[in-house]
């Protein structure tokens, strides 16, 4: 999963905001939205190629919060709480985007097995993903 990747660019989002760089309509501008901001849809997908922005739409635009690639997800995991999901940002695709859908009964059963300090470190990471992405949002 790509937790560590997402952590990392959204603290570097909330530094690009606060120090007031350039928003996030120019990264998305001439993409096509394959997920939109509001959809509650109980699927997954693995990256296998190009490049997907997971972007959240607010009073100030829209909110880049990811540049997800090649071994990335995109959808929503049902035991995690990015603030990634479909139902809180959308996903736009480059013209070569290319992913496969994930088994989520199957990925459910891999993380039930984990041992207790594994899933509070994907918890863990999880939560402060989440509270950037909500910052980023404010």
């Amino acid at each position: 999963m790509s937790l560590d990747k997402r952590f990392k660019q959204c603290s570097n989002r909330l530094t690009d905001q606060l120090i007031k760089k350039k928003q996030s309509d120019d990264v998305i501008k001439d993409k096509k939205p394959i997920i939109k901001q509001g959809e509650n849809k109980e699927e997954a997908f693995l990256i296998d190629e190009g490049t997907a922005f997971i972007c959240r739409k607010t009073d100030k635009g829209n909110i880049l919060l990811a540049r997800l690639e090649d071994g990335d997800f995109i959808g929503k995991i049902p035991f995690l709480n990015l603030g990634h999901e479909p139902f809180s940002a959308s996903v736009y695709a480059s013209d070569d985007l290319k992913f496969k859908a994930l088994n989520l009964d199957d990925l459910q059963k891999e993380y039930d097995h984990l041992s207790t300090t594994i899933k509070n470190m994907i918890e863990n990471t999880s939560a402060i993903i989440s509270t950037i992405t909500t910052m980023l949002s404010e």
